[in-house]
């Protein structure tokens, strides 16, 4: 593996050292080698990893039954069918979410998201 490290931040330890297109915890160098290769810049991969987000948040809140499924529609992305939410309360958490980790991802103060699915009225972990 390459010792390129962030020019930032100086970090050189990647998330997953197999993937092809490596991550940097802080996400420094990934906007490095990719905006020489193909132009994408840290704004554009952030974007990609929101988005990447948002698509997965919605899926298991699909998949999981904790929203009836006829709030969910289907779109047409990255080659697949994605259900997605209709629900317009549900829509304007999910972009306050999704605008905090595009904050975060920025700002290269994010290393791990963590999904947590617990009882609204107990608190218990259900699923994480």
């Amino acid at each position: 593996m390459d010792d390129q490290g962030c020019p930032r931040c100086k970090t050189t330890k990647y998330r997953n050292p197999s993937l092809k297109l490596m991550v940097n915890v802080c996400g420094h160098t990934l906007a490095l080698q990719l905006s020489r290769e193909q132009g994408i810049t840290l704004r554009g991969s952030a974007e990609i990893v929101d988005e990447f987000f948002s698509f997965g948040i919605n899926s298991i809140l699909y998949q999981r039954g904790i929203y009836p499924s006829e709030i969910f529609t289907r779109v047409q992305k990255y080659g697949l069918t994605l259900l997605v939410t209709t629900d317009l309360e549900l829509i304007k958490y999910l972009n306050n979410v999704v605008e905090q980790l595009k904050d975060w991802l920025y700002k290269c103060s994010v290393q791990k998201l963590v999904v947590v699915i617990s009882n609204i009225e107990s608190g218990e972990v259900l699923e994480r």
